[in-house]
């Protein structure tokens, strides 16, 4: 409650009104100048107080300007600059006309102020010279720097607290859907601004009707230089330890086609890309990977990490991306990515597990070696056949590969009984998805008619095999298995959606969309004795799935200009068959749900808007979930699937508040966000008296998620500083079975976030901060109640030298505490790094960096849940020096008349 008490004080801010400064911008021939930008700058400082840009007419509006004396100041590209004296008072002011002459210079360089956030309706616009970065530094490290957005430690990309899907480069994909491929390799010195906004769907952008399928999406606009050049780096590095680290990223950015190679192979735990697909596939072979370091807390808590992942990693990729236009009608996108993982990873965990009133531990050690494989390759061509009509094809393909090789021991004690067993387990498979789209949208002559039409198909195999040898209670029960697994699924869809104008603003929208998935799981069970196996027939099977819905809706839309609002509803027929072919079994259900929509968008101002979204969805069980085998890979863990699930139904809804004063550079953004859940799927768990648990996903009742992220950041112009104060909130309502009891359970999480960082950056960069997580997981047994603290504390600066010399330093230093653990968790990384710069331009650098100073790196995983705590320790790179060379490339083309806009890169 008092997490919601504070995001709800952030959003109380006093908008003050004052006099509005107007005027006109034209050349000394009268032309009115369409962009000009008006500044008005303080006469005592020169500091920017607040500017406008000209409209289509030259005429400029700067709003809210308060009483005092100041300049004027009106820039346009090819001209040169006009300063004006003014005095604002009590009454608006227009300063009439101003004329501005051309200037006849080969290459002017304006260093100014730069202007940092602009509000575009529903898109946020960063300035990327307005926040300095390091050199040679990726967009990544810019992203950290902007207002209102987050880069947690794997590298995921938060905007106002929605996770970022897509990063594009000038509009275009960049490497496919993976926004780790621009945001770790692409330098930031080659982007101009950073573009936050909602990308609507194919049906929205071209009928121009909310179908409230958004993605989060950034868009970086490189420099007019970069454009038409050849930008990027290469480096290596090598250290102690036989550390290294080699990278190349290359840019040739042309008028008409876009080129980039990327290549990374390093062993310090570095990946320039999302490693999602492998995950998937790995844990398909063995759920073995745990993902990057750090604490995680249970319920959504934080995460604290270096930026390592577990273990120790070697990682290899190499890709291409290329975007072409072949003609003013037809495009094309096409990227390849290699990407190879090897992973060694030592880990140990303890656990104590509360089973309704009773308790007991789980020690558990572990080794696994793993390495996988996976090639990506997308390629999509939009061609258009007049201004009325165009056709997309849009194709995703990746195949990977890997093997997987465990031992664990785990020992289960209570008062009375201790348990143990060994594990051997060795996997291998294969698999591939395959994704096409086409995509046909046609507008009619009358304004407002549009149609659009999608065909899908999509195809996943996955096949494996397995081999386990397991003993429990020293030899007293041995499995010694080989599994075969062959999963695949086939989708094909098909979606139709025709708008109609009703008048003025209004329109009315009529959707129908049919999807058919059909699924198979077979998997067989060996046992192997005396050098040959059997087949075994209890725990071997096949099951098909076969999924079919059809969805039929209608919805209105009303525009009038800054608002907007949606409201409709979809009626889903949905059947779920499950059949196992070889007992003669087959289950069946039905799904027929009303879903409901409504999404309200107002742009109260320029910088301030709201807007709200409701939705309703059915999520359907998985095949794994689905499918009545029993899964003894681990004698102590069993897994049973439940062919007798229902559906997910679920209502969501969520609320966005946008400010940002761009006289002021303050912003504030908020969102509220509430999740219900009928038939929520939750996972069943039987124990017996030995310790072992057999686990089933079952229909409980249901259960509530509210969300909450505040942001609130403003410059201290006396400090000449700028800070930054975040809050986020979670609270989660929902069920646990242990032995047939079902148990109410509450989780709520709360981390205040804030950091400082100083403006003026020619001689030294620093920002420090803080986040401080509380949180508890409670129910109805009290004896099982959580709660847990967590402080982060960091500090990173670098101090810039004469002659092209820097040193820089991080430190973070991170606590956990919590009565349920023995002892509190503190774990100090500190890094620091000198370099220099040298040959033409800056061109070349060479630095000497060194790791974990204090050699505490560990991955620390402390999980707190209902019905249970854990905490995992994971052995990870220490202590190690490198030195590393880099080389930056750039050739851009040079033009006569070309005007370089030159920002501040350190303030």
């Amino acid at each position: 409650m008092k997490g919601l008490l504070f995001s709800a004080t952030l959003l109380f801010v006093t908008i003050t009104t004052a006099q509005n400064i107007s005027g006109t911008i034209t050349d000394s021939g009268g032309e009115k100048l369409f962009a000009a930008t008006v500044m008005l700058l303080h006469e005592q400082d020169s500091v920017l107080a607040s500017f406008a840009m000209t409209d289509e007419q030259g005429v400029f509006v700067i709003e809210n300007a308060k009483t005092g004396k100041y300049v004027l100041r009106v820039n346009y590209v090819g001209y040169e600059a006009v300063d004006k004296r003014i005095e604002v008072k009590n009454i608006d002011i227009n300063v009439g006309t101003i004329q501005l002459d051309p200037t006849e210079l080969e290459e002017v360089v304006v260093e100014g102020v730069a202007i940092p956030i602009t509000m575009k309706k529903d898109t946020i616009e960063y300035n990327a010279a307005a926040f300095a970065t390091k050199t040679n530094a990726v967009v990544e490290d810019l992203l950290k720097k902007l207002p209102g957005m987050e880069v947690e430690r794997d590298g995921t990309i938060k905007s106002q607290g929605e996770t970022v899907n897509k990063v594009l480069v000038d509009g275009k994909e960049f490497f496919g859907d993976d926004p780790k491929m621009a945001t770790k390799n692409l330098p930031a010195d080659a982007v101009n601004k950073v573009q936050v906004f909602d990308q609507k769907s194919e049906f929205s952008q071209f009928s121009g009707i909310d179908d409230g399928n958004d993605e989060k999406t950034i868009n970086l606009t490189l420099k007019e230089d970069h454009k038409k050049g050849t930008f990027g780096t290469v480096s290596g590095g090598y250290g102690t330890d036989e550390r290294y680290a080699l990278s190349a990223n290359i840019n040739q950015f042309r008028e008409d086609n876009q080129f980039s190679f990327i290549g990374k192979h390093n062993n310090i735990n570095q990946q320039g890309f999302s490693t999602g697909e492998y995950i998937s596939f790995m844990g398909g072979l063995g759920n073995l990977m745990s993902g990057g370091g750090g604490f995680r807390l249970g319920g959504g808590g934080a995460t604290i990490n270096n930026g390592l992942s577990d273990g120790f990693v070697n990682s290899t990729s190499a890709g291409l991306n290329f975007n072409r236009d072949l003609s003013e009608k037809t495009e094309v996108r096409a990227s390849y990515l290699f990407s190879r993982i090897e992973n060694i990873t030592a880990k140990e965990t303890d656990r104590t597990n509360f089973v309704n009133d009773e308790t007991f531990d789980t020690e558990e050690s572990a080794n696994s070696i793993s390495a996988g494989n996976n090639h990506s390759l997308n390629l999509n061509v939009k061609h258009k056949f007049d201004k009325s009509q165009d056709i997309q094809i849009r194709n995703t393909l990746s195949f990977q590969n890997g093997d997987v090789s465990n031992i664990t021991n785990t020992i289960n004690r209570n008062a009375t009984d201790t348990t143990s067993s060994v594990s051997d387990y060795n996997s291998m498979g294969t698999g591939h998805n395959i994704n096409s789209r086409l995509i046909y949208r046609k507008k009619f002559p009358r304004i407002g008619r549009t149609f659009v039409t999608e065909l899908s198909v999509n195809s996943q195999n996955n096949d494996s095999e397995y081999f386990l040898n397991t003993s429990v209670n020293n030899g007293e029960a041995v499995t010694n298995q080989e599994q075969q697994a062959l999963t695949k699924s086939n989708t094909l869809g098909i979606e139709v959606a025709y708008t109609e104008p009703l008048g003025k603003n209004k329109y009315l929208e009529l959707r129908y969309e049919r999807n058919v998935t059909k699924g198979t799981n077979d998997k067989d069970f060996y046992d192997i004795s005396g050098g040959g196996r059997v087949f075994d027939s209890s725990l071997s099977s096949i099951y098909d799935r076969d999924y079919k819905y059809n969805r039929a809706g209608l919805s209105f839309n009303y525009a009038l200009n800054d608002f907007r609002v949606t409201t409709g509803a979809n009626y889903q027929f949905s059947s779920l068959t499950g059949e196992l072919p070889e007992q003669g079994q087959t289950f069946e259900n039905e799904f027929n749900r009303t879903l409901p929509f409504a999404r309200i968008n107002y742009d109260i101002t320029q910088s301030l808007g709201l807007s709200f979204n409701y939705n309703t969805r059915l999520n359907t069980p998985s095949i794994t979930q689905l499918q009545p085998v029993v899964d003894n890979s681990n004698p102590l863990n069993i897994y049973e699937g439940n062919p007798n699930l229902d559906a997910e139904y679920v209502h969501s809804a969520r609320l966005n508040f946008r400010y940002f004063d761009q006289f002021t550079s303050t912003s504030l953004f908020s969102f509220f966000n509430a999740s219900y859940t009928l038939d929520n799927i939750v996972t069943s768990r039987e124990v017996d008296n030995q310790n072992r648990t057999t686990s089933r996903p079952v229909n409980a009742d249901n259960s509530l998620m509210l969300t909450n992220y505040t942001s609130f950041s403003r410059p201290i112009k006396f400090a000449k500083t700028r800070f930054r104060i975040s809050n986020r909130l979670a609270r989660n309502e929902g069920f646990a079975i242990v032995n047939g009891v079902t148990t109410e359970t509450i989780t709520m999480n709360n981390t205040v976030s804030f950091s400082l960082e100083n403006m003026k950056k020619k001689v030294v960069d620093w920002s420090v901060g803080t986040n401080y997580t509380v949180g508890s997981t409670s129910g109805s047994n009290e004896s099982s109640n959580q709660d847990y603290t967590n402080w982060v504390y960091y500090v990173d600066a670098t101090l810039f030298l004469p002659k092209k010399w820097s040193v820089g330093s991080i430190y973070d230093y991170n606590i956990y505490k919590s009565a349920s653990f023995a002892g509190d968790q503190e774990v100090q990384l500190w890094e620091a790094s000198i370099q220099k710069e040298f040959l033409k331009n800056e061109r070349a650098q060479l630095k000497l960096s060194v790791f974990d100073i204090l050699n505490q790196n560990r991955g620390v995983n402390r999980t707190t849940d209902f019905n249970y705590i854990q905490e995992e320790r994971i052995a990870s790179i220490g202590t190690y020096y490198m030195v590393t060379f880099t080389y930056r490339l750039s050739e851009f083309a040079q033009r006569k008349g070309f005007i370089r806009m030159q920002g501040n890169r350190r303030g």
